[in-house]
This record gives structure tokens, sequence and C-alpha cells, in this order.
């Protein structure tokens, strides 16, 4: 990340990024998602953080969908079947309702303290730390 966003592209500068990573590694979660909201919060405030969140989430549900669908599909082959020997879902709609749950829980719980985030500038609250 540091080297696609500070060397290549240069978005932010060196210290900015290491600055937000500090602050990621603070906080519980993954750090590359935060950090990831942050840069883009940072780049294009509140619309560029919840951009990036979904976009950190969202292919991971595709990946979900398409191997359920692979399991209901073609589950009675023996070497599929071998493939997902410990991925026994009750059904291919139950893990669909799940991940739709999972994804959107994600977004309204990220979304709020985004935008609560978005109207404080923070270097001006570091300064009063």
């Amino acid at each position: 990340m540091q080297t696609e966003l500070v060397e290549k592209k240069k978005w932010i500068s060196q210290s900015r990024f290491l600055h937000a990573l500090n602050f990621c590694m603070l906080l519980p979660g993954p750090e590359a998602q935060q950090l990831a909201i942050y840069i883009g919060w940072l780049l294009h405030k509140t619309w560029g953080g919840i951009v990036a969140g979904s976009l950190f989430v969202i292919p991971s549900i595709f990946v979900l969908w398409a191997l359920s669908y692979i399991y209901a599909a073609f589950g009675n082959i023996p070497w599929i079947a071998a493939v997902f020997y410990g991925l026994k879902p009750a059904d291919p709609l139950t893990l669909g309702s799940a991940a739709l749950l999972l994804l959107l829980i994600a977004l309204l719980a990220g979304f709020r303290p985004a935008f609560r985030a978005s109207r404080v500038d923070p270097m001006q609250a570091l300064r009063h730390e």
C-alpha cells in the first residue's frame, strides 16, 4: 500500500502515510482497511472514505457468492466436493444471505463513524490532545 500510494502515485507524503498508519495500528480491526478508508477520506472527504471502505469489502462478497454457486451447481462432482469438504453450509441461500447481512452491517457500522469523523479536521484534533 505504501509503495503504491506514496512512491508510485504520490497521492500522499511519506510522513502523512506513516502518521495515518500509526493511528490505524491503535484502532482495533484490520489496519489495511482502516488505512484505505482514511486515505479515501483524506483525498475525497466522506464519499472517498465510503467508496474506499466499500471497495475493500465488496470483492470478498463476490468471491463468496461465486463459491456458493460453484458448490450448489457442481457440488456432486467428486473433486469439487473434495475441495469444499470443510465448507458445508446449510444451503447457498443461507450463505449468501449471511454474506449480504454482514456487508450491510459493515457498511452501516462504518458509515456513522466515518460521517462524524468527516466533520473533524484531524490536524485540529491532534493539536488539542
